[in-house]
């Protein structure tokens, strides 16, 4: 197709209508086959008269100059059933940069170029796409829709957990060793177990009690359990294992991410099978606890030439309310 030029599209009839576009990330996963998943960007374009004006998806975000492509295609040649070519009075974006590249070149066509947060068209037809290509799965909640969790204390959590990834302390342990944990000091012991082991999953499993864990590392079988048992899981996991919004975050505040099979998920998982938010309380312990066991294996406290010997200490961790201590037991001797 030969390259549009602007005189042919200034020629086209311009009518009083609104065009609503965005290159946002997607909620929802590409998977081809052989190849790493990706959420892909959209190239899409509404009308305020509800008709889809052109769409398309790319694997990287795109550059102002393909949108700028993309809309003179458009005016020239809109997506079947969407009608006549033409000029639009205006277009809107939820990309502040989309805009400010943008607006000079379309202001050269008569056309405003304007930055919305909320779309009111398009807004609409992407939930309703994504719904049909996620075949109405439910979306994976995310850490920040847990009650006082904000930007700041998750940034900590995700710092922290890359720093716990690097160390790799299920390297330096020779088996699943049970660690009591207090946090804060007045609080109940909860009963860590660094996995990674077994080479097939890192991280921590955290019971809230000593019997669970005791009952969860006899080996008895799962129907000797209590329905009610759950504990927390707080795993390293391939972004699809994630939030799109916790994603959203990693990308937009550049968290650490050690790699792509690194992502801290963090969950409550059952005896059922079943896996639910974590509490607020699992956050703010986690807050706490990780920097303090990071500094546990960075500095190797308990451990010798011979493995690991028992102990106790006491560590002072930096937290987003101020400074605290985390009491470590290794091994936990239960109650």
């Amino acid at each position: 197709m030969a390259k549009i030029t602007l005189e042919e599209i200034r020629r086209l009839k311009q009518i009083n209508e609104v065009w609503e576009g965005t290159t946002r990330q997607g909620r929802l996963w590409i998977t081809p086959k052989d190849e790493p998943p990706y959420r892909p960007y959209y190239i899409k374009f509404i009308s305020d008269r509800d008709k889809v004006l052109c769409t398309g998806l790319e694997e990287a975000p795109p550059t102002p100059d393909q949108v700028w492509e993309k809309l003179l295609k458009t005016m020239h040649r809109p997506m079947l059933g969407a009608g006549r070519k033409r000029r639009p009075k205006m277009v809107v974006m939820d990309d502040e940069q989309l805009v400010q590249a943008l607006a000079p070149r379309l202001a050269e066509l008569d056309i405003q170029c304007q930055y919305r947060r909320q779309l009111s068209y398009l807004g609409p037809a992407l939930e309703s796409l994504e719904r049909c290509m996620n075949r109405g799965f439910p979306e994976i909640p995310s850490l920040l829709s847990v009650p006082n969790v904000t930007v700041p204390l998750l940034e900590r959590i995700f710092t922290a957990a890359a720093k716990f990834y690097r160390l790799a302390p299920w390297e330096m342990l020779p088996y699943e060793i049970p660690i009591e944990i207090r946090y804060p000091l007045d609080a109940d012991p909860r009963y860590a177990v660094v996995i990674g082991m077994n080479k097939e999953s890192y991280g921590l499993s955290v019971n809230d009690n000593w019997e669970d864990l005791k009952m969860m590392l006899s080996g008895s079988s799962p129907d000797k359990f209590s329905e009610q048992m759950s504990w927390l899981a707080f795993t390293y996991e391939i972004p699809l294992a994630l939030a799109y919004d916790d994603l959203d975050a990693v990308s937009r505040y550049n968290w650490p991410i050690p790699n792509q099979h690194a992502y801290p998920s963090i969950v409550r998982a059952s005896i059922t099978m079943e896996v639910t938010p974590p509490t607020r309380q699992d956050i703010f312990w986690l807050e706490g606890v990780l920097p303090a066991l990071n500094m546990f294996f960075e500095e190797r406290l308990g451990f010798d030439e011979s493995g690991v010997y028992p102990g106790e200490y006491k560590l002072s961790v930096p937290t987003i309310s101020g400074p605290a201590e985390v009491f470590i037991q290794l091994p936990a001797g239960g109650e």
